[in-house]
């Protein structure tokens, strides 16, 4: 791997411990997968990272406005009705969402 790509990827993962420094490599795939843009379901993410539901909606509570407890979430994530399944709700970036990912975007591109 060359020197550049891996400046380039570590400034990126800088970026998200910066964003939570408890960042774990099941919350960066959980907000990647979000980020896809095809919306998220909570059953997604436990196929994803091969887990449980209660993990899986940690995972997509962390990225909402507010997580459990009451306590702030990261903001980057609003959750929509699924049209076809009304008991579903999916995941899609927010404007800071889309925002915080383009920055990610330019850190790989090492800008």
């Amino acid at each position: 791997m060359k020197t550049q790509t891996i400046n380039n990827l570590t400034a990126m993962l800088t970026e998200l411990r910066a964003l939570d420094p408890e960042m774990n490599v099941g919350m960066i795939l959980t907000l990647l997968e979000v980020a896809r843009g095809n919306g998220v379901t909570g059953r997604d993410i436990e196929s994803l990272l091969d887990t449980n539901s209660t993990t899986a909606a940690r995972m997509l509570r962390l990225f909402d406005r507010v997580r459990a407890n009451g306590k702030p979430g990261l903001d980057l994530v609003e959750a929509r009705i699924d049209p076809t399944e009304y008991r579903s709700k999916l995941r899609y970036l927010n404007k800071e969402g889309e925002e915080f990912m383009n920055m990610l975007d330019e850190r790989l591109k090492g800008r």
